[in-house]
């Protein structure tokens, strides 16, 4: 947060992470309506234009890349169609790709030996994906082995921010493979779910990308 109050109330950086924060406020009111050009373009918004603030600070081309196939996904997820939602969660998974290859390049690998508790970290994440991934073996949806895919995806890129310096890159890095399990465990379910859901998976979905982005470009 202090990297974009440097740059002043006025300027476009603050101006970008403000109307990005105002979409991903609107898109908590939309996000459990039916499919409209208001929900998709709320959504997609909130994500876009974090890759717009990263590209006008001059981050990682790699960041701003990955933000824009996570917005790519989030306007056919937002869609009420099986074909929209298979393109999707193939930007999804992509998106995911890049935030693993992102961390890796952070990756100080003698941080997991001085510091154990990276360690645990790291083994508490691949427990938690074991046994999602026992109970997803019911998993009945069509979209299964992408979603799984994308949640094995998710835990190892969170196992690499484990390795880095960067306090606000690991929580957002935890918070990404949160919205994976949860994806996890809602898709298919047979029971219906809390009204709210839909809500706290937007909101961990938008902290994670937020929380992400302004760790990557504090490094500049």
């Amino acid at each position: 947060m202090p990297l974009i109050f440097e740059y002043g109330l006025a300027s476009p950086q603050f101006g970008t992470f403000l109307l990005s924060l105002v979409a991903a406020f609107l898109s908590c009111f939309l996000v459990a309506h039916p499919p409209s050009a208001r929900r998709t373009g709320a959504r997609v918004l909130a994500v876009a234009l974090l890759a717009v603030l990263s590209n006008i600070i001059g981050g990682p081309l790699l960041l701003t890349a990955t933000l824009l196939v996570f917005a790519a996904g989030d306007a056919f997820l937002a869609q009420d169609d099986d074909r929209a939602t298979r393109l999707g969660l193939a930007f999804l998974l992509a998106g995911h790709a890049g935030y693993t290859v992102l961390f890796y390049r952070g990756v100080v690998a003698r941080l997991y030996m001085e510091e154990p508790w990276r360690l645990v970290l790291a083994a508490a994440v691949l427990v938690a994906v074991v046994l999602l991934l026992r109970r997803a073996a019911f998993m009945t949806s069509a979209f299964r082995i992408p979603v799984l895919v994308a949640l094995v995806v998710s835990a190892v890129a969170a196992v690499l921010s484990f390795g880095t310096i960067l306090p606000g890159l690991m929580a957002g890095a935890v918070l990404l493979a949160i919205f994976a399990a949860l994806v996890v465990t809602t898709t298919g379910s047979q029971q219906a779910l809390p009204r709210w859901m839909p809500l706290l998976v937007w909101i961990d979905y938008y902290a994670a990308h937020l929380l992400i982005t302004l760790a990557a470009l504090a490094l500049l």
